[in-house]
């Protein structure tokens, strides 16, 4: 496959916005034919209501999560356009089960821990994969990091 600004009429600078924003396959601009270089490269993405608690108030809250690139970006809504919080993944230090509450699992940053929680065990799996797949493709030299502390210590 063969993609196009040309074609499109888009500058460059359009073509590459668009292209993280839907996360197509990524382009050489400054190839003649614009090629796809990597055809087995995908940028992976996913999007999902997610419960987080809050760091400054220690209550919990339902978030649209976003994942494109190595942004995690969390809203309010799946509606909202201006996101709560962003966790770049490609800084991010560990991603692991927290059983001490139901289908919780931890981001550790340097700055902070996420504490998070999906509404099924198979949810919660398909999100530590995914953040553990861009923690991995991102980051694969991050140092060893301690587990975090259950919430309940």
């Amino acid at each position: 496959a063969v993609v196009s600004t040309q074609s499109t009429g888009m500058t460059n600078y359009q073509a590459i916005d668009e292209h993280i924003e839907t996360g197509a396959r990524p382009v050489d601009i400054h190839s003649p034919t614009n090629e796809i270089q990597d055809p087995d490269f995908e940028i992976r993405q996913k999007s999902g209501y997610l419960t987080k608690r809050g760091e400054n108030v220690k209550n919990w809250k339902n978030r649209w999560f976003v994942i494109q690139k190595h942004w995690m970006r969390y809203y309010v809504s799946k509606e909202s356009t201006n996101p709560r919080g962003v966790v770049d993944l490609s800084k991010a230090l560990d991603c692991n089960l927290d059983d001490s509450f139901t289908n919780g699992f931890t981001v550790t940053t340097k700055k902070r821990i996420y504490y998070i929680q999906a509404s099924t065990e198979e949810e919660r799996q398909a999100w530590i994969e995914m953040i553990s797949w861009k923690l991995d493709y991102y980051n694969p030299y991050r140092p060893e990091v301690a587990k975090p502390k259950p919430l309940n210590s």
